[in-house]
């Protein structure tokens, strides 16, 4: 009967004998080589579906500034989560871009107003701090007309825009097409469709951005107390 000492040595001796061809066996393949240099591979984008715009949104076809990549915005005619658009007619759609260009304009002079007057107020040196309280300064300098007289001004721009381009409150009149009101004193306008459609699109896209950001500037304001300008760090003059 073999001891134990015996039997463990003999296991032993077993498996160091065997190792070698153990090692050589189990090798695993070799890995293929990464390049480092190789640049990953971007999510192809399918923008065939731009041809075929959902039932329900056909009067969007014509309109520029469609926000579509097939990869975050799926939806051939547009972001439209809440579906506005989903079953308006051509004059209900005809109105809501108009509001949509307007309202985009007004945001991109609100958010170059709301900072450029953070850093520099000459008008009134006196008033300081965050866009709504240099708001709340300037009414308290001037007085409550101040405040009515805003108001008056925005109700005549409103007014006299009504008067020549709308049948009816929702309905543009016949000719009138959304955001042209022929004001380009530097003459900046591109002639030809192409280069008309991208200018379109290069200012709805502005637009909806600077409705964010001014929207977004008032809140962080709000919120923290202190101008999103000395947040920066840019002097003011």
């Amino acid at each position: 009967m073999i001891g134990t000492k015996t039997a463990l040595c003999i296991a032993f001796t077993s498996i160091v004998a065997a190792s070698p061809a153990t090692r050589v066996a189990s090798k695993p393949a070799a890995l293929p080589r990464v390049n480092s240099m190789h640049k990953p591979v971007a999510a192809k984008r399918d923008v065939s579906a731009k041809a075929s715009i959902q039932s329900g949104y056909e009067h969007l076809q014509n309109l520029n500034g469609k926000v579509y990549d097939n990869i975050l915005f799926r939806q051939p005619a547009g972001w439209d989560p809440y579906g506005f658009l989903a079953e308006a007619n051509k004059d209900q759609v005809l109105r809501m871009r108009e509001a949509e260009i307007v309202h985009g304009r007004m945001a991109m002079l609100a958010i170059a107003g709301e900072l450029l007057a953070e850093i520099h107020h000459p008008v009134f040196p006196t008033a300081s701090g965050t866009s709504l309280e240099q708001f709340q300064a300037v009414g308290k300098l001037c007085g409550p007309m101040f405040l009515y007289g805003f108001m008056a001004h925005v109700h005549a721009q409103e007014a006299l825009r009504f008067s020549g381009r709308f049948k009816d409150r929702n309905t543009l009149a016949d000719g009138q097409e959304p955001g042209a009101y022929g004001w380009d004193p530097l003459g900046l306008a591109p002639k030809n469709e192409e280069a008309k459609a991208k200018r379109q699109n290069q200012e709805l896209n502005n637009g909806r951005l600077a409705m964010l950001a001014s929207l977004g500037v008032l809140a962080e304001e709000y919120k923290t107390g202190v101008p999103v300008m000395d947040k920066i760090g840019i002097p003011h003059f």
